[in-house]
């Protein structure tokens, strides 16, 4: 790869604007790394992004433009990693706060970014990452705290939406087999591993929304279908996975 051939490639520019006006810009290693990236295979760029080679903006720039019409490996695994590296980035800011509300914590944050990646408001990632996870979790920790400060009972961290959430219906998708507490996040990981063996949209149904906490909403922008039809995905996926478990 020659330097000409990274000059000759030009990325399209981000168009949102910060509260002060002023439109998001890449910094110019990170359009760099991305043009370096774009003259890879695209599946071996992919491979960089989701194994944690390529920075965090560059992740996000391969999410936003190179979303499939169907399920691809590849994409989940982007997927994945882009929220796993937003948790290792913001569990520093949570040091203060008890350690069982640091799920709580991720799941706000999780949540928020969905809610910009289902408006196309991910220009904020590309320009600075850092900055705005920090932000993302000082919010979050603030909201939790005054939460403990007011005394409310841990339930009443809960969201407003009736929907089940991933985190719910994880719990009672093992809660029979498996007693013993564990952490939510412990179960995800199991969860994961069985989803691995679910072919097609059942399984990517079953990712989105029980193993990483989305609506069926959410779920379904990801998907681009309808939430009926993630819902339908996942009543076949469930017992699936229940199976797979009482085989393990």
């Amino acid at each position: 790869m020659t330097q000409d051939r990274h000059d000759d490639k030009v990325l399209p520019p981000l168009t949102r604007v910060t509260k002060q006006g002023v439109t998001y810009a890449r910094p110019e290693r990170i359009e760099q790394e991305i043009a370096a990236a774009l003259d890879l295979p695209l599946n071996q760029a992919f491979k960089l992004a989701a194994s944690g080679h390529l920075s965090p903006q560059a992740l996000v720039f391969f999410l936003r433009r190179f979303r499939p019409n169907k399920r691809s490996t590849e994409y989940d695994a982007m997927f994945m990693a882009f929220f796993s590296r937003i948790e290792r980035a913001g569990t520093r800011h949570l040091s203060d706060i008890p350690s069982h509300l640091h799920e709580r914590a991720h799941d706000q944050v999780r949540d928020k970014v969905l809610s910009w990646m289902s408006d196309d408001r991910m220009d904020i990632f590309e320009a600075s990452f850092r900055t705005v996870v920090e932000r993302l979790y000082l919010d979050a920790r603030s909201r939790l705290m005054l939460r403990i400060s007011t005394e409310l009972p841990i339930g009443d961290f809960g969201s407003d939406d009736e929907e089940t959430s991933g985190g719910d219906v994880v719990d009672a998708l093992f809660a029979s087999t498996n007693p013993q507490p564990r952490s939510l996040a412990d179960v995800r990981s199991e969860l994961r591993s069985i989803i691995a063996q679910l072919d097609g949209e059942e399984g990517q149904a079953l990712l989105y929304v029980d193993g990483l906490g989305m609506t069926e909403k959410e779920a379904a922008a990801q998907m681009n279908c309808s939430d009926r039809k993630v819902r339908y995905l996942l009543k076949r996926a469930r017992p699936k996975a229940r199976a797979i478990w009482d085989l393990r």
